[in-house]
Order: C-alpha cells, then structure tokens, then sequence
C-alpha cells in the first residue's frame, strides 16, 4: 500500500490525498501523518484511510435516477390531471347551468361544495338565479294584474256603449250617467296606462332626470291646489303646512308626480269631512315630505308591502287593502321608483283605524 500511496507529503508533515489501483478498482486514499514520541523529528505514517470503490459507475444510478424523475412526472402528471378536474367540475356545472337559465328554466341551480373561490362562485349564481326567478314571478303577477286593471274599465264602458246603441237608456238622466261613466272609466284607463309606461321607463336608459334648482314648499302647494276640487267633492280637506321655502336640487316635475300619486290615494280613503295634511322641512343635506291622511289605516302584515307592483289586487280577488285605494297599486310603485331614482328614501307609518303617513326624504 505504501508503494502505491504517495507518502512524501506525509513524511514531510503534511495529509495527503489521492487515488490508486488496485486489481483494476479505483480508490480514494487519505494518509496522516503522525509522531510515534513528542521530540521524534520526522513524522510517520500512521495509517491510511481508503474509500473502498471511488471510482463510481454512474450507468445504473443514472437509470435509477431517470426511472425516479419518470414516476414523479407521472405522478405529477396524475395529480394536476385530478386538479384539473377538480376545479373544471365546478365550472362545468356553473356552465350548464347558465345554459338552462338561458333557456328559460330559472330553477336551475349550482350545487355548492367547500368555501373556495369556486363555491363563491356557485352561491352568486344561485343568488342570481334566484332573483331572476322572483323577477319573472312578479311579472307575472304584474301583468295579471294589469290585464285585470283594463279590464275592469273596458267592461263598464262596453256595457254602456251597448245600452246607448240598443235604445236601453231612453231618458236623458240614463244617457247622461252613461256618458260620465264612460268619461270617468276612459280617464281611470288614461292613468293606468302612464302608469305602466312611467314604470317601465324608470330605470331604463330612456328615463330622464332634469334637475335644477326648485322649491319643494311650491310644489307641494301646486299639488295640493289640484286636488282641492275632488277633494271637495268627497267633503275632504288639505292643508299644506311648510314653514318657508325648501330649496333643492331635484327634479320638480317628477316631486309633483310622487305628491300627486300620494294625495290621489289619501283623497280616495279619506272619509267624508277628513282633512290630508301636507307638510315640509329641512334637515342638513335632506329635505322631507310628509303625506297623512285620517283613513282606515294599514295593518301591520301589509305596510311592507304597500309599494309592490302586484300586492293590491290579485286576478278576480276584491278591494284593496283599508288605508289604499284599488287604484293605487302602480301609483305607490311609481311613487318609491321615482324617490329612488332621485336618490332619495321614502317610509311608510301607519295603524288600523288612526291613518296613514308617508313619509320621504331627498336629497337637498
């Protein structure tokens, strides 16, 4: 061994590494020197440390190596293909949902699984297909509803009509009610229809705020003023109570219709020798309206409600509810859509027997 080992380095005091052959396989050596007393003055060697095979065959770590990167690549391979198909399975249902709901079946819904993005994902569709579901719901009822308003006036007028034409109202006090009934219905008919067509304007790109400067007081003024006649005529009263001007910024037309739509309906469920009060304030930024009137009052059940498009009169069902006319359900729906799109809020106070308040508060 110490032929083969290179042991001047050791000899002189130093380690010494190195290779060497023997029968054909390659080792690594590592000699040491060492002192065999403390005053000897040449060190010796002490032994040598040989690595058995240093000489390494990389075929068959090679293999191994390549066989071990194949199986985690396919491994990996396997774990993005599940993934894969763990996170398209959830937007696969969202899609063929989306394509019943295309289709018109509204009951359509996602299954919710976890609280990933991709659960979020399912619950904001069913929540959208929920509230389109209702949104068809309530036009249906709308238009049921709508259908049963014309009808109502259309057969009061037919009926007349054909008394006229078939000589059935030979006196002039006959054909002198048939006349205002056919004017009164004809007039009910004018108002339903710009009542459908303001609510199907509102909200849409071709409804129009014109906004400038205006006088809330005045308006509420100039509303009561056109009612005053009707009023009369059912022994009603409206007093306007408004300290002083109210300026705002707003649009006065459409404040004159919200009033309007309200006074119509206390007029009409006022009782004889009533009196609406009108009033009006201001708070920093708001300006309030305050419509109440004397009549029966709103039950508690109802009072939410009051301003949906179909809750008054379903298709052959009777009067509205106390404290509404039959005819205020599209009025109290324009009324909230109106107050809304001024940026405005509007609540309704009311009990059995003591009177109804409506209350809204805009934008200054």
């Amino acid at each position: 061994m110490a032929r083969l080992v290179d042991v001047r380095p050791v000899m002189a005091g130093s380690t010494s590494r190195g290779f060497i052959n023997i029968d054909e396989t390659r080792y690594a050596y590592v000699a040491i020197p060492t002192r065999l007393a403390r005053r000897a003055t040449r060190p010796l060697l002490a032994g040598v440390v040989v690595g058995k095979r240093a000489g390494v065959d990389w075929q068959p770590i090679l293999a191994r190596v390549l066989l071990a990167a194949g199986l985690a690549a396919l491994l990996a391979a396997l774990a993005a293909v599940l993934l894969a198909r763990r996170l398209a399975r959830p937007v696969q249902r969202v899609s063929a949902a989306s394509s019943r709901v295309a289709k018109g079946d509204l009951q359509a819904r996602v299954p919710v699984e976890g609280s990933d993005e991709l659960a979020d994902l399912a619950r904001g569709f069913n929540h959208m297909a929920a509230a389109l579901d209702e949104a068809r719901r309530r036009e249906g009822e709308f238009l049921s509803n709508v259908s049963h308003e014309l009808r109502t006036p259309i057969t009061a007028i037919r009926g007349y009509v054909e008394a006229l034409e078939d000589g059935a109202l030979q006196d002039a006090t006959g054909r002198a009610e048939a006349l205002r009934v056919i004017k009164t219905e004809t007039e009910r008919l004018e108002r339903l229809v710009a009542d459908v067509l303001d609510l199907a304007r509102v909200g849409t790109h071709n409804f129009r705020l014109t906004l400038r400067d205006a006088d809330v007081a005045q308006v509420l003024r100039e509303a009561a003023t056109a009612h005053r006649t009707e009023a009369k005529e059912r022994d009603v009263a409206i007093d306007v109570s408004v300290a002083g001007p109210l300026p705002c910024r707003t649009d006065p037309d459409r404040v004159r219709q919200i009033v309007t739509n309200l006074v119509e309906n206390a007029v009409r469920v006022t009782p004889a020798g009533g009196t609406i009060r009108l009033s009006g304030g201001a708070t920093p930024g708001w300006v309030s309206i305050d419509v109440s009137d004397p009549g029966p009052g709103i039950a508690a059940e109802q009072v939410p409600h009051v301003f949906e498009r179909s809750y008054l009169r379903n298709v052959g069902e009777a009067p509205a509810p106390a404290g509404l006319s039959a005819g205020s359900g599209l009025g109290l729906a324009i009324v909230r859509e109106l107050v809304h799109a001024l940026g405005g809020r509007i609540d309704v106070a009311s009990e059995p027997g003591r009177g109804t308040t409506f209350r809204i508060a805009l934008p200054a």
